[in-house]
């Protein structure tokens, strides 16, 4: 091999590894944008799961204090009824 094609043989191999490091540059830049698409997406994920436990804890309490309210408005029900029946004994037979 001739001085000359030594010559064209270094600069090919030259110019090879500069594309190479280009290529690899290239491919950790990708890397680092995957990575900060995925933590972005375990956070926004993090975030939906509180939220919806938030949601369900509310539903939850909504839920208790319905079942509390129809509880104190039969318990009221029935005291009303109970003291309407004490007042009037003598309505049972019309007198």
């Amino acid at each position: 091999m001739g001085f000359r094609q030594q010559h064209l043989q270094t600069i090919r191999e030259r110019e090879e590894r500069e594309r190479l490091e280009i290529a690899r540059e290239r491919l950790e830049i990708e890397r680092q944008r995957l990575e900060r698409e995925r933590m972005e997406r375990e956070r926004l994920e993090r975030e939906r799961m509180h939220i919806e436990h938030e949601r369900r804890r509310e539903q939850d309490r909504i839920q208790r204090e319905r079942e509390e309210l129809r509880r104190q408005h039969e318990q009221l029900r029935y005291e009303q009824e109970r003291r309407s029946a004490m007042r009037r004994p003598y309505d049972i037979d019309g007198r």
